[in-house]
């Protein structure tokens, strides 16, 4: 699988993006489990739900789930 490149954003950008952004992380995924990355995404206030029993492709892992989450985020829930 390719790398994914890490594209830093500054504190105005996170602010514009915090709240129409909701992340989805399989808890098995690399990113999940990278030193920081939680916590980063803690520091800034980002909306994200790590999902149990899931990796990087948790779409496929945990359709319920990733389809629940899209839905209630795109109705405001």
């Amino acid at each position: 699988m390719m790398q994914h490149g890490v594209v830093g954003f500054d504190d105005a950008e996170i602010a514009r993006i915090r709240t129409r952004t909701r992340f989805l992380i399989g808890r098995s995924d690399r990113l999940a489990n990278a030193p920081g990355s939680v916590e980063l995404l803690d520091r800034y206030r980002m909306n994200y739900r790590l999902i149990d029993q899931a990796g990087h492709a948790l779409n496929h892992e945990q359709p319920a789930i990733v389809h629940a989450e899209m839905i209630g985020f795109l109705l405001g829930d």
